[in-house]
């Protein structure tokens, strides 16, 4: 007997160590043989059971917890552990029992109610999760996640700002804090900042591979904010169009590829042509995170460089500066714009061609999580393609920008006007329109598109100031409207 019990000791301790190592699997082998030994074992089924929760098997983890409370009603953290399991699977009725259960056991224990406060947030009993957070702080005043579930409940009421606060407040107390970044996440996303709201949930995950990232496990509703996002944007329609096909190509690679049927090897490198202004690197954003959101990008961040980014001017430097990038962008977008200068100069002590023979190497290596989007002037985005034999190839695809009608350049400036608070009044508004439909279409590239429209925004909104700042008082009415004689002269485009 006493050798019996030296095993199964030795086997807990091997399971410990694993399951403090990350080793799931080779954990759950050790209890088990502890459970042979011992079948009333509470704490070898407690490991078990958060060993197959960290691996997904929430079958197996809700019955290894439900036996742990079976053996021992009283188990500290028992009942604890069982609720959050319960809440992972969406059982949140039986979950809030559970932690019930737990408080009559150990009432002084914050993540009691910590939990149950996220139970509350999924039923959207925002109240009963409000009581639980300020029960959870005051047990705990430097409790950094409950303050992260205290900033979810006031982003559910409505009160963003304290939302904002109290997340701030998480993050100083832990800057490691999952469930900080998962709520952040949730806010950036619900105030239209989808790109860094993404980036903390990849951030979350990171930390704790546990944490439930409703956006990310349901896509859907994500995309669709991306694709709201795009149908916000000014003009672009057949640039609209391409990126839908894309997104539609990728959901069906990827759905052959979850049924285990072949995929046609295909590349997702772009290139885009176009003058500037023309909404290129806002495409490629929105490329980046619908690319991360689909499966295809592991972080879906965007890294735009130009030449100067990528060429050095020694030997043997560029290659260090075009890999330096390279990594940096792993697991999103490198949008390189004006790419076409990297093959202009031509001469020998250029290092152009090295950063582009670099560059394909590259997209070979880190084919699987990297996408490469090169950006330029049409014609000479020809050129770039035609400089070396490995380029063309490795692009799928030619997405063209044309340039904005002047209802659409109209359009841009009315929605500047309206970002910032100004108010046109009529007779500006139709002087505006006759202004930009006084350029004629081949001035419009020159004009810089959406970048001239924000050149022209910020020059009547200079010369208002001008017309102000003599005047002793100024009322509110008075900083919002913008006349006639605010807006810049007809060669307002015009730039020495």
């Amino acid at each position: 007997m006493s050798g019996d019990f030296r095993k199964r000791n030795d086997f807990f301790k091997r399971g410990r160590i694993a399951f403090e190592a990350g080793q799931f699997e080779k954990a759950i082998h050790a209890f088990n043989k502890v459970i042979e030994w011992d079948p009333h074992d509470s704490n070898a089924f407690t490991f078990r059971g958060l060993a197959h929760r960290q691996l997904k098997n929430f079958e197996a983890a809700l019955k290894d917890l439900d036996m742990v409370v079976k053996i021992d009603p009283k188990h500290r953290v028992g009942f604890l552990n069982l609720g959050c399991i319960q809440r992972d699977v969406g059982n949140n009725d039986d979950a809030i029992q559970s932690f019930n259960k737990a408080e009559e056991g150990d009432s002084e224990n914050p993540l009691i109610y910590q939990n149950r406060a996220t139970t509350h947030i999924a039923k959207e009993d925002w109240e009963a999760a409000r009581s639980d957070c300020e029960t959870a702080l005051a047990l705990a005043p430097e409790g950094a996640a409950a303050y992260a579930v205290l900033a979810h409940v006031h982003m559910g009421t409505g009160e963003t700002e304290f939302a904002q606060q109290t997340i701030e407040r998480s993050l100083e107390l832990d800057p490691e804090e999952a469930e900080a970044y998962r709520v952040r996440g949730i806010i950036r996303c619900a105030e239209e900042d989808l790109e860094n709201g993404i980036a903390d949930f990849i951030r979350a995950r990171e930390l704790n591979p546990n944490v439930q990232l409703d956006y990310l496990e349901n896509p859907e509703v994500l995309l669709d904010k991306l694709l709201d996002n795009l149908n916000k944007l000014i003009g672009l329609d057949t640039v609209k169009d391409e990126v839908r096909s894309l997104m539609n190509l990728v959901k069906v690679r990827q759905l052959r590829k979850e049924s285990k049927l072949p995929a046609v090897p295909m590349s997702l490198h772009l290139v885009f042509t176009g003058n500037p202004g023309t909404g290129k690197t806002t495409i490629a954003r929105l490329i980046s995170l619908i690319y991360h959101v689909l499966g295809v990008l592991s972080k879906g961040h965007l890294i735009e460089v130009d030449r100067a980014g990528l060429v050095a001017g020694y030997v043997g430097q560029t290659a260090l500066k075009v890999h330096e990038v390279l990594n940096k962008a792993h697991g999103g977008v490198l949008f390189i714009d004006e790419a076409y200068s990297l093959t202009s100069r031509g001469d020998e002590k250029d290092f152009g061609l090295e950063a582009i023979d670099t560059l394909i190497k590259g997209m070979e290596d880190k084919r699987s999580d990297l996408v490469l989007i090169v950006a330029g002037y049409p014609e000479k985005m020809r050129q770039f393609l035609k400089a070396n034999p490995g380029i063309k190839s490795r692009f799928s695809k030619v997405i063209r920008f044309d340039d904005y009608s002047a209802e659409e350049l109209m359009a841009i400036f009315e929605k500047m006007c309206r970002d910032h608070h100004y108010e046109l009044s009529e007779s500006a508004k139709n002087n505006a329109m006759e202004s930009f439909k006084g350029l004629d279409p081949e001035d419009i590239g020159l004009f810089g598109n959406g970048r001239g429209v924000r050149n022209y925004f910020e020059l009547t909104i200079t010369q208002q100031a001008n017309r102000l700042g003599d005047l002793e008082t100024i009322e509110r009415a008075q900083l919002v409207q913008l006349l006639p004689e605010d807006l810049p002269s007809g060669d307002f485009w015009v730039h020495d």
